[in-house]
Parts: structure tokens; C-alpha cells; sequence
């Protein structure tokens, strides 16, 4: 279950990845309020000049120096601005995405978590029944390592396309749901435990 839930999670991330890159999904407040003050100037100046007695002047003989240009002065220029608009996603599609990736990124150390689980209770085991060279011990050495480097690579792009406070929630309730599941499923946390302990874990 884990695995398709992590595999599914690959292929959505890596769609929306391609179709949305983070490059134009979410452009900065800097060129946000860049962007908006070029517009501001070039309708202002195409204005001006329209309503100029000299615009015919102004339009073939531009003054030294000035900050006026015909591609400012020009529509269109405007209008392929427009065109280059950033491929955005819809906002329903955004939202969905928000909690995809900071889940898929509390899946990968929840099962992080489990493999160190793992690891500490084999290496207890092994030392009595002198078992400690079994491969099944590197197997799960590995899949910490690797989830655990791949979780701290996953940290910036997920960090970095969404918000702290709406990341941050989802991936540590999915943290918390996995290891949850993962110690009543492999490690049978549940034998050991009265029903008043496996309801407030549950919950």
C-alpha cells in the first residue's frame, strides 16, 4: 500500500512538475510589482502621447536620452506581454498539489522512520541468535539512507512552491499516520497495548 501510494504520488508530482515548472507557476512579488509598474507606465505614456499636440513628433523624432521607446509607446507590446502570461495552474488543481506534496514527502519519512525501526529491532534480535550478517539487515540499512537522503532533497522544492503553514501540517500528520500505522502493522504495538492506549493512537 505504501508503495502505491508513494508510486502514484511520483507520477502526479512529476505531471504536474513538467506541466507547471515552479519557474512560472508562482512568479515573486519582485516581478509581480515590476511587471505591474511597466503596464502602469506604457498605458500612462501611450496616453500622453496620444493626447500630445506633438505625438507624431515624439513618435519619429524621440528626445535624447528619454526613457520612452517604441517598444514601450507600442500596443503591442502590451498585447505580447499578455501572450507570454506564465502557465499557472488551476487554483482547484493548486490546492490538490499542496497537499500532494508535502504528503508524499511525510509518506517517504514515515517509511524512513520504519526502516530505523527496523534496523534497531533486528540488531537487538541478531546479537542472540548471532544473525546479524542476514541481508535482509543491509536491505533495510539502505532504504533508511535512502529514504532519509531522499527526504531532505524533497524538503526545498516542496518548501519552496508552497507556504510553511499549509506544508508543514500535512506533512507532519502524514509522518505521524504512517509510523502509527506501520508500528501496529509490523512491530504488533497493538498486542501490548490496552484499548484505552490503541484508541488515543488511532485518533
Amino acid at each position: 500500500l505504501l508503495l502505491a501510494v508513494i508510486m502514484s504520488s511520483v507520477g502526479a508530482i512529476l505531471w504536474f512538475e513538467t506541466k507547471y515548472p515552479l519557474s512560472t507557476a508562482k512568479p515573486s512579488a519582485t516581478e509581480e510589482s515590476e511587471t505591474e509598474d511597466k503596464s502602469r507606465r506604457t498605458a500612462v505614456d501611450i496616453v500622453h502621447i496620444i493626447n500630445s499636440d506633438q505625438a507624431e513628433a515624439e513618435f519619429v523624432e524621440p528626445a535624447p536620452n528619454s526613457e520612452l521607446s517604441p517598444a514601450i509607446v507600442s500596443p503591442s507590446s502590451t498585447e505580447s506581454e499578455l501572450a507570454q502570461k506564465p502557465n499557472r495552474p488551476p487554483p482547484w488543481l493548486d490546492s490538490v498539489m499542496g497537499v500532494v506534496y508535502p504528503g508524499s514527502m511525510g509518506v517517504v519519512e514515515g517509511v524512513a522512520h520504519l526502516a530505523m525501526k527496523a534496523i534497531a529491532a533486528m540488531t537487538e534480535s541478531c546479537r542472540e541468535a548471532d544473525q546479524c550478517e542476514a541481508p535482509v539487515r543491509y536491505i533495510f540499512i539502505a532504504l533508511w539512507i535512502v529514504t532519509g537522503a531522499g527526504a531532505l532533497l524533497w524538503l526545498r522544492p516542496v518548501f519552496a512552491r508552497y507556504e510553511t503553514t499549509m506544508a508543514l501540517p500535512v506533512e507532519y500528520g502524514t509522518v505521524s499516520a504512517v509510523s502509527a500505522c506501520s508500528g501496529l502493522l509490523f512491530f504488533r504495538e497493538a498486542s501490548s497495548m490496552q484499548a484505552w492506549q490503541l484508541a488515543v493512537m488511532v485518533t
